[in-house]
């Protein structure tokens, strides 16, 4: 169920290396544009956020690294975040760091 992506040298925060473009939360919300403030305001934009691969998209990140894994600002006036479908997240073996994905 678990596969190994590639080792890395040290483990960074969760969701940091995803570059996809999964834009659909876990209960298939539609995930907001980043540079949007509509309907959610937040401080994580691309002038707060420099190099963290946010920006006139709505791809799941995980730019403050405050969360487990990758997640994103929805579109439902609702709800404000919810993580995304696909999980990333780190885990060490033998003293090295892998980055592990639910088989995605």
């Amino acid at each position: 169920m678990h596969s190994r992506l590639a080792p890395l040298p040290d483990c960074w925060a969760p969701g940091e290396l995803y570059g996809g473009r999964t834009a659909i939360t876990k209960s298939g919300v539609t995930c907001q544009k980043w540079t949007d403030q509509q309907p959610q305001q937040h401080k994580n934009t691309v002038t707060n956020r420099p190099g963290t691969g946010i920006g006139r998209h709505n791809f799941c990140r995980n730019p403050d690294q405050s969360q487990k894994t990758i997640w994103c600002y929805t579109t439902d006036a609702g709800m404000e975040w919810e993580y995304c479908d696909r999980l990333l997240y780190f885990q060490t073996v033998e003293n090295k760091c892998f980055l592990v994905t639910d088989g995605c």
